[in-house]
């Protein structure tokens, strides 16, 4: 079992937040841990967006603990309408991920039994925030993602696998059974790229300055998120031309051996050529491929009605791959060095 970097900040944030807790001198630091626990989050711009949105929301259960305590009751029956109340007012604002903090303070302030109210429930409302702003910090200072280098492991892995998908369809020799195994890890890759994709957005584009050390700005890595969605966009053009050709096998059956093996060719180069242009991102190889040629392709074919759909989709895989090229060549490099 592996232990990874979300597992040990969340442990953090609850070790610290009881201790932070205790040191101040609340009397139910729980309530702080509790609160560091749920609020670790994958991105440090969502720990900042969160901390802002989390303070809202623990100061809407506050309130709301307060409303109750002092004007309706603290019954079993009054805390469940309560609840029902945060509910209603996480969902109309499409919020519920806020949820748990809002309960957690009504709850805790609504076991009110005696003294100044008001002290009370802003003790409570003082121990949940020190759950928010401890996990915030974790999240920012310790174990700072490294989405990048995650999505160039999943582009690697999606490559691998549609090499195998793709280098099969005019010869058939994977069996049926390999072919819907690769196709789900295909397939699971491109989902888990997507995320990846998305948490690299939110990790820097939105920030202007750095916001942890070492961190590289959001103009800085506007470059890589371009070449990042064009691979992206990559996995499912290639995904849809394994789609395309597996449905029309029937067809492609009828092809010459020159025809297959002329299709089988520029499929090749054009997986050649994308491997050739991640080497040369990772640093690994300097020098650029040259371009497939669509020119090689049998044109004939493309007056039967039943294949121009096949040589469609290559041609839109040739344009990406084009673009990732163009773009490589003009930006790339100089990025890299900078």
């Amino acid at each position: 079992m592996q232990i990874g970097a979300r597992i040990l900040k969340t442990s953090l944030s609850v070790i610290i937040s009881l201790w932070a807790a205790t040191m101040i001198g609340f009397s139910s630091p729980i309530f702080a841990g509790i609160t560091g626990f749920l609020t670790i989050k994958p991105t440090v711009f969502q720990a900042w967006r969160d901390a802002w949105l989390q303070t809202i929301a623990n100061f809407f259960g506050a309130a709301l603990a307060l409303v109750f305590v002092l004007f309706i009751g603290t019954t079993p029956l009054h805390v469940g309408v309560a609840v029902l109340i945060l509910l209603l007012f996480h969902s109309r604002f499409s919020q519920m991920d806020l949820l748990g903090i809002s309960i957690i303070t009504l709850m805790s302030i609504m076991e009110y039994q005696h003294g100044n109210i008001f002290t009370f429930a802003l003790e409570r409302f003082s121990t949940t925030m020190v759950g928010v702003l401890v996990a915030c910090l974790v999240n920012i200072t310790i174990f700072p993602p490294k989405y990048e280098s995650r999505l160039i492991k999943q582009i690697n892995n999606a490559f691998r696998q549609s090499e195998f998908l793709l280098s099969d369809i005019s010869s058939h020799h994977l069996t049926i059974e390999s072919k819907k195994s690769y196709l789900q890890q295909f397939e699971n890759t491109i989902h888990t790229s997507e995320q990846m994709l998305h948490h690299f957005k939110e990790e820097f584009l939105p920030f202007k300055f750095p916001i942890y050390p070492y961190q590289k700005t959001g103009y800085h890595n506007q470059k890589k998120l371009i070449v990042f969605q064009t691979w992206t966009q990559l996995m499912h053009i290639k995904h849809k031309t394994y789609s395309i050709f597996n449905h029309h096998h029937s067809t492609i059956d009828h092809w010459s051996n020159e025809e297959k093996e002329a299709i089988q060719s520029f499929i090749s180069k054009l997986l050649d050529t994308e491997n050739w242009l991640l080497l040369q991102y990772e640093k690994k190889l300097t020098t650029l491929p040259s371009l497939p040629n669509p020119e090689t392709l049998p044109h004939h074919l493309l007056e039967n009605p039943s294949t121009s759909i096949l040589f469609g989709i290559l041609w839109e895989w040739n344009e990406k791959i084009t673009d990732l090229y163009k773009y490589t060549q003009k930006s790339l490099s100089n990025y890299q060095k900078s």
